[in-house]
């Protein structure tokens, strides 16, 4: 494995251009103020910046390139430099019909426009977190089209079911940094303050030709913003929420006689000193829930260091997230929803805790080569109350240490490429499945060619090399194609072939628990699960209609082979993951967004899909045929309505080993879930503040995400916002 560390050759590239630093500052074309965090990149290449709290930047580039200045909101600017720019140049952007969100960086690991990009991306930015109230990673993900939430595991386009927590199929990052657990490969849904996400970036596809293991499904890019100063040269945020779950519609479901509190706080502080930009959130919430055994707690903290001095940029994140939690598993039966199994021991907890500490350095050099390099570690442990030496016992830590190292340049005005190498481990230490550890080598390259500014080119390929205790090495190569085309400002076709694997995690291999009536035993014979992934998709903005309007249709296919699903072993009646052969999921997804007035716009998005076992001709357990997405909102003077409407067709099949173990399994619906939301903003002080009250499952419709799991019923809650 030592070839995997030194040998990794590079073409040394030329610059024909002299470049020299661009000036320019941007403005708010109809009140004349200055945009902070507004998006300059230099066409065709992986450079970006962004303006100060003056609306100022500087950004190095060469004459004949272009810049792209765009912010959420606003229609993007395009400027051409020419030979003797000199001085500072204004601009004034115009504000957008259509409220798009202009700027992506995950998909190609680049500063694109969204349009421009072979691969299906949505965006969900600060602005709609806020105005939804929405606190945990699971909520914010059920307001994107395509995904499917499955208690705590997120599915996108079908590619994952419910798998007990255990080897997410989807990678989650924030700011780029690997964020799974070394252990079980799961998403931690409350592991940063929802005030320091500036936006979220979901790829749909098969990423792993650029993020590797567990992209098979595609990639959740969680993006810190940067610190929004006010004339002082700092800002303060703040806002806290007090609601509580309303009782059962129906008497016999009636399990208290007080309605149990949902509450939550969260302080963001940011500034910036001598170059230094600083960024500390906190967040805590104290949770009731609307079942019994399901109290939560949960405090969350982010500190983010950014400085730049001429062509160097270094990055600082610490993140800590700690929650205590009943250990809740399954509910008692069909007539008690929200109470769990009369044998459950209602004093024992759940306690988990992580940790993430993550170091990146950039460079630019003057001939338009653009270095990265980002080391960091995440730690997780969890582990419940029952006494060590009992068999109900579970815990386990976890150390994920990462080392990343990318070089990308331009081979020509029209001809980028980028080529890295990444080192990681999974350290496993846990009381039901030993000491254990996996390392995973990888190299990668991608190359973008840009012509005539209306086509895209993109291929990339990546090769790891993964090795885990007692098990046999595996080593994946992950090819991708893409293909974007511009045939108008207002139309672009999108394509994209592309292949994915997840290698097993350390559960799924060695488990041993018992929770909740379910044994498991270990299964050393797993081998990675892999996927080609398949789509061709348009675009469409219409700028000049009555009503503005935004279509974006895509088609798409998904096989997999080799996934890892939980079985029960016949001969002792323990489940077991193994590999279960051929999948294939198909389907065509629909986004539709329009304007009828400034004040009042709509946006719609249906979803329809075959997810397939091939092997046993059923429907991939877990997976909905249909779901819908859709919101409206109405603004009338200082107030501002939000209306949503999310729907999910009855999951068809679920897993056999469930329907042994929980009683009346079986019973599942339809989801119609309504939320709404009225919002009051207000000066005082000339500081921005808001009252809102927001009431999510509107109309208490019942329905379960995963088996004997009720899923959240009516909660109504009260929120005061004010930035300084």
């Amino acid at each position: 494995m030592k070839f995997l560390l030194i040998l990794f050759c590079i073409c040394l590239p030329f610059n024909l251009f002299s470049e020299e630093i661009f000036s320019g500052i941007i403005f708010d074309a109809q009140n004349n103020k200055p945009l902070q965090s507004a998006t300059i990149i230099v066409k065709n290449t992986n450079r970006g910046i962004y303006s100060d709290h003056q609306g100022r930047f500087e950004i190095k580039a060469s004459s004949g390139q272009s810049l792209q200045i765009s912010m959420v909101g606003y229609q993007s600017q395009y400027y051409k430099i020419g030979r003797n720019n000199t001085g500072i140049i204004k601009f004034h952007l115009i504000t957008a019909r259509l409220l798009l969100d202009n700027i992506v960086v995950t998909a190609g690991r680049k500063v694109d426009a969204i349009q421009e990009v072979p691969i299906s991306v949505s965006i969900l930015g600060s602005n709609e977190i806020e105005l939804r109230n929405l606190s945990s990673l699971g909520d914010m993900m059920q307001q994107i089209p395509g995904v499917q939430v499955n208690s705590s595991e997120i599915s996108l386009r079908g590619s994952s079911g419910f798998a007990f927590g255990v080897g997410s199929r989807v990678t989650l990052l924030i700011d780029g940094f690997p964020m799974l657990s070394a252990d079980n490969g799961d998403m931690k849904f409350d592991l940063i303050p929802s005030q320091s996400i500036d936006r979220i970036e979901v790829v749909k596809g098969s990423g792993s030709a650029l993020y590797g293991t567990s992209a098979i499904g595609g990639v959740v890019n969680l993006l810190s913003r940067k610190p929004q100063l006010n004339e002082y040269g700092f800002s303060l945020d703040f806002k806290s929420d007090y609601g509580f779950y309303t009782k059962p519609r129906f008497a016999e479901w009636e399990y208290s006689q007080q309605m149990h509190r949902r509450a939550s706080s969260e302080l963001s502080f940011g500034t910036s000193v001598a170059g230094l930009d600083i960024l500390a959130s906190g967040k805590f919430i104290l949770d009731d829930s609307w079942r019994v055994f399901d109290k939560s707690q949960n405090l969350s903290t982010l500190v983010k260091l950014s400085y730049q001095i001429s062509s160097h940029r270094y990055e600082l994140l610490s993140l800590f997230s700690q929650t205590q939690s009943d250990d809740w598993g399954f509910w008692q039966d069909g007539l008690n929803v929200f109470l769990p199994p009369l044998e459950s021991d209602k004093s024992i907890k759940l306690n988990s805790r992580q940790a993430a500490q993550y170091l990146s350095y950039q460079f630019m050099s003057s001939n338009n080569i653009i270095f990265d390099f980002k080391t960091g570690i995440f730690i997780s442990d969890y582990y419940n109350s029952h006494p060590s030496d009992t068999p109900e016992s579970r815990g386990s830590e976890g150390f994920a240490p990462m080392i990343e190292s990318r070089i990308s340049f331009n081979i020509s005005d029209n001809l980028f490429l980028t080529n890295g190498f990444e080192l990681k481990s999974n350290i496993t230490s846990s009381q039901n499945i030993g000491e254990r550890e996996q390392n995973i080598a990888s190299l990668f390259t991608q190359a973008e060619y840009k012509t005539l500014d209306m086509l895209t080119l993109t291929s990339g390929i990546r090769f790891d090399y993964e090795k885990s205790s007692l098990s046999q090495p595996n080593s994946v190569i992950s090819p991708k194609l893409g293909l974007n085309i511009k045939l108008s400002d207002d139309l672009h076709i999108r394509s994209s072939l592309g292949a994915g694997f997840r290698a097993p995690v350390a559960m799924e291999r060695f488990s041993s628990i018992n929770f909740n009536g379910i044994s498991t035993k270990a299964n050393l014979d797993l081998v990675p699960e892999t996927s080609l992934s398949s789509e061709i998709g348009m675009t469409y903005e219409s700028k000049y209609f009555v009503f503005p309007y935004f279509v974006d249709f895509s088609f798409f296919v998904n096989d997999m082979r080799n996934l890892i699903e939980a079985k029960i072993d016949i001969s002792d009646n323990k489940i077991h993951f193994v590999n279960i052969g051929k999948a294939r999921i198909m389907g065509a997804e629909l986004l539709f967004k329009t304007l009828f007035t400034k004040n009042l716009g709509l946006e719609l998005s249906l979803l329809a899909m075959d997810p397939k076992d091939l092997a046993s001709e059923q429907t991939l357990v877990y997976r909905s045929n249909f779901s819908s997405k859709n919101r409206a909102f109405l603004i009338i003077s200082n107030f501002r309505i939000n209306l949503d409407y999310r729907y999910l067709s009855r999951v068809k099949e679920i897993d056999p080993l469930l329907e042994a173990v929980v009683n009346e399994a079986e019973l599942r619906t339809d989801a119609h879930v309504v939320d709404l939301g009225i919002i009051y903003n207000f000066n005082f002080l000339g500081q921005e503040h808001s009252f809102s009250i927001h009431s999510q499952n509107l109309l208490d419709y019942y329905y379960t995400e995963t088996a004997g799991n009720m899923a959240r019923t009516r909660l109504i809650s009260f929120r005061f916002s004010s930035k300084i």
